[in-house]
């Protein structure tokens, strides 16, 4: 319910991949140019993440099938009358 609430807001997996620029940025002098976070598996894992919990792997949305699952219908419907619902 917490992610769908924040999804009529705007929240996306484009939000989610945000962290990306907080923790690989290299220009810290006690980091000497290394990266503090390997951004390939944090994908993978954002994936993984996503698919546990029955979201859109390319939206970071909730499903359809996952917001009944839950007993979440009218959500769903809410979600797809403003367009953000997965196809």
């Amino acid at each position: 319910m917490e992610r769908a609430i924040e999804v009529r807001y705007g929240r996306t997996r484009e939000w989610d991949e945000g962290i990306v620029k907080t923790y690989y940025w290299t220009g810290r002098p006690d980091m000497q140019g290394e990266h503090v976070l390997d951004v390939e598996k944090f994908l993978q894992l954002l994936d993984y993440y996503y698919e546990l919990r029955g979201w859109d792997k390319a939206t970071g949305i909730p499903t359809r099938q996952k917001l009944e699952e839950l007993g979440l219908k009218d959500v769903a419907d809410e979600l797809e009358r403003m367009g953000k619902l997965p196809g």
